[in-house]
């Protein structure tokens, strides 16, 4: 299981919440053994400055992992284009998403729940 944490300002111990949340979250179930956390201080539409997303992008398509870990769905994007674009690449690599808040991505009405979760 891999980690991806994102922040849109340089709020140091956020990101290091966020970290340590997840680290939580991970351990929380016996069953995941986590890989890596991959990070970004960026707003979400800098795309171009996200060398965390990439790394985990990069290491999800040689298969270093199946399951990655999210806070929220607005920590990877805030658009809706945008988080489609993203998880659809992860998905393309053989990736699942769990995100931390609940939030689920896969089966009947995704797109309506992520639409809401998105907004939170």
């Amino acid at each position: 299981v891999a980690v991806y944490c994102r922040l849109a300002t340089k709020e140091q111990d956020t990101l290091n919440a966020q970290v340590e949340m997840m680290k939580r979250y991970v351990a929380n179930h016996p069953d995941w053994e986590l890989t890596n956390i991959y990070c970004d201080v960026c707003p979400s539409a800098r795309f171009s400055q996200r060398i965390g997303y990439a790394h985990l992008l990069r290491d999800a398509r040689g298969r270093k992992f199946s399951l990655v870990a999210i806070p929220k769905p607005s920590r990877l994007a805030k658009g809706v284009c945008h988080i489609t674009m993203l998880t659809d690449k992860l998905k393309e690599a053989g990736v699942t998403i769990d995100y931390a808040d609940g939030t689920h991505t896969t089966g009947v009405g995704d797109l309506m729940r992520l639409l809401l979760a998105i907004g939170k």
